[in-house]
């Protein structure tokens, strides 16, 4: 991965390694957070080229939890009669 800045955790034994061929759009998440996916991009010449691209991190949708009215939470409803 070529990129401008320093990053400490390509260096660990985990780290994807340069002229490896991965499976497209892999994904990999950095000890410091930062996530990357591996596609075809542009390099610095401009030329189109296969690597590890910083990314968007993923968001996990929540469950939603039931959705009681205002209403419902302050009125109790009646029970039985």
């Amino acid at each position: 991965m070529l990129t401008n800045k320093v990053h400490v955790c390509l260096e660990l034994p985990n780290a994807p390694t340069q002229g490896v061929e991965y499976e497209i759009n892999a994904r990999w998440v950095c000890e410091c957070g930062d996530n990357y996916v591996y596609h075809e991009g542009f390099n610095r010449a401009g030329y189109k080229e296969m690597n590890w691209y910083q990314a968007a991190p993923i968001e996990i949708p929540q469950q939603r939890k039931a959705h009681r009215s205002l209403k419902d939470r302050l009125i109790h409803p009646r029970k039985g009669e």
